[in-house]
């Protein structure tokens, strides 16, 4: 590729775009947005496929990343509210 500049674009905007957005719907909806900005500049220029491949995967890659990073905070936080909402240990403790 001669242009790695422009791979480098097509990587990490779609990557950027998929971390923020982590629903599957906007995820599909990064991927055609990334797909098709992609394909005019491959147009435009005469790049190669290899462009729409990075973009596809810079918003896989961030929507993995945000999936996993939402799915952690989820179980961090139910780990903390292990005697309920709203309620104490000290509360349970004998004296």
């Amino acid at each position: 590729m001669d242009e790695p500049l422009v791979l480098a674009l097509s990587l990490l905007g779609p990557f950027a775009l998929g971390l923020l957005l982590r629903l599957t719907g906007a995820m599909l909806a990064a991927l055609a947005l990334a797909t098709y900005a992609v394909a005019l500049v491959a147009e435009g220029s005469g790049a190669s496929s290899e462009l729409v491949g990075a973009a596809v995967l810079g918003a896989g890659g961030g929507f993995a990343l945000g999936l996993a990073g939402s799915l952690t905070r989820r179980l961090l936080r139910r780990g903390r509210s292990a005697t309920g909402p709203g309620r104490s240990r000290r509360r349970f403790r004998r004296p």
